[in-house]
């Protein structure tokens, strides 16, 4: 049955895809302006994942910019919608869902606005994720004060199995520059339950942050990559750079994409290499715990090795099925040593990976096979510890929120149950 599943749905890859994107990499290349480092400028606990982005991936480490974590998605949009209405050259959005809604009633008005004014206004969405969500009757309004639209994946209904394999992968990234200047992103969508306007699964924890300075050229790289993707429209990079800089070079940032279109699992390398580096903690935030057996051993030897494993997951699910995936490997990890911890006031959705108060990565990547291998993703590394601080500040103050999974709560599990969990991780694919 797994095989079947992996031959129609499993990653494949694509010659003139990948052809088409590497092209896309060349003609949108980041060209160094002074603002960029070495991996070799780091601690030497971090030069191996920095390395890794630097080299392989082709993503720079930039300096001289500015950092602000929002701890709830509540705080990022208040922020995002501020920020908005300062743009006067251009607003690039990309996210996974886009749902009707007050929060979506406001950020359109203020985008119809805009785009009126002059303002290059873009918009890349998911055509899955949105596709029950996505407030259409706006489209053809947006679309007369010029706003462009481009649908990833839009879905077709005529069946192949190549077309079937290239439609499991989605855009599951959350991206907006404002002006080549002000960048967002993190683990939110733009929907009301993001900001816990609207209740569906409890309090809904997640976090995103904002950069300013030269570091946003990254994140309007991977945009108009995606753009450019879709449309087949060429785009230059250089008529984006920002204008604003910071001359502190606390904060250094690496923001890097992934595609499963290619030949890297960079996200779960990325992973796997921040766990493998930690000395004294490891501190993960993740809505999903669906992992191969590489990472499952990555994250048994470090934690019998003493390094200090926590995982914080949702108390209240959004997918039942899922989340009975995710428990089936809950003790493996505890036996492990690994501390598995629930969000008891309800849903936790925020990415995020926090070590030895010196880096911590967030992003839109899920510790899951879609995530890992399915997904368009975007993340970014901060080798910075007034951020790493914030962010592991925040997970403490999550934990004492949380309940800690111990052997008894898995022995009462029935053996029902815990067949039907184990039965279920074939169909991971799928999920």
């Amino acid at each position: 049955t797994g095989f079947i599943l992996y031959v129609v749905w499993g990653k494949h890859n694509n010659r003139k895809l990948i052809q088409r994107l590497r092209q896309i990499n060349f003609d949108t290349n980041i060209v160094n302006s002074g603002n960029t480092v070495s991996y070799q400028t780091l601690d030497n606990s971090l030069k191996k994942n920095a390395h890794y982005l630097q080299n392989k991936v082709k993503a720079p480490i930039f300096s001289n910019s500015d950092v602000t974590y929002f701890e709830l998605g509540d705080n990022y949009f208040d922020t995002l919608i501020k920020e908005l209405k300062k743009a006067n050259k251009s607003i690039f959005m990309e996210y996974f869902i886009i749902s009707k809604g007050k929060l979506w009633n406001e950020v359109s008005s203020i985008l119809k606005e805009k785009a009126k004014n002059g303002v290059d206004v873009r918009i890349i969405y998911d055509g899955l994720g949105s596709l029950f969500t996505f407030d259409s009757s706006k489209v053809d309004e947006l679309k007369s004060c010029g706003v462009r639209f481009a649908i990833f994946n839009p879905i077709k209904l005529f069946f192949s199995i190549s077309n079937y394999r290239i439609m499991n992968f989605r855009d599951h990234r959350k991206i907006c520059v404002i002006d080549s200047d002000v960048a967002f992103s993190g683990g939110v969508n733009l929907s009301d339950e993001y900001a816990n306007i609207a209740t569906r699964f409890g309090h809904w924890k997640d976090n995103g942050y904002m950069i300013k300075g030269p570091a946003v050229l990254a994140f309007t790289s991977i945009f108009l990559k995606n753009w450019q993707f879709i449309t087949k429209q060429k785009e230059d990079l250089s008529k984006f750079s920002t204008s604003s800089k910071f001359t502190s070079s606390k904060h250094l940032i690496q923001a890097y994409w992934d595609s499963p279109i290619d030949y890297e699992d960079v996200s779960e390398t990325v992973y796997r290499n921040m766990v493998n580096s930690a000395n004294d903690y490891i501190y993960i935030t993740t809505p999903y715990l669906i992992i191969d057996n590489t990472m499952i051993a990555t994250l048994v030897s470090n934690s019998q090795s003493g390094v200090d494993i926590k995982i914080i997951l949702p108390g209240i699910p959004d997918k039942k099925i899922v989340n009975l995936i995710t428990k089936s490997y809950y003790k493996v990890l505890i036996d492990a040593g690994v501390e598995i911890y629930e969000y008891t006031p309800g849903f936790i959705h925020s990415k995020m990976y926090i070590s030895d108060d010196k880096v911590c990565n967030i992003g839109t990547v899920n510790t899951d096979y879609r995530s890992l291998f399915l997904n368009y993703e975007n993340s970014t590394v901060f080798y910075s510890e007034e951020i790493t601080l914030k962010a592991k500040k925040d997970f403490i103050t999550t934990l004492h929120k949380c309940k800690k999974i111990e052997n008894k709560d898995l022995n009462a599990v029935s053996f029902r149950e815990k067949f039907v969990q184990k039965f279920m991780r074939i169909f991971a694919p799928l999920l």
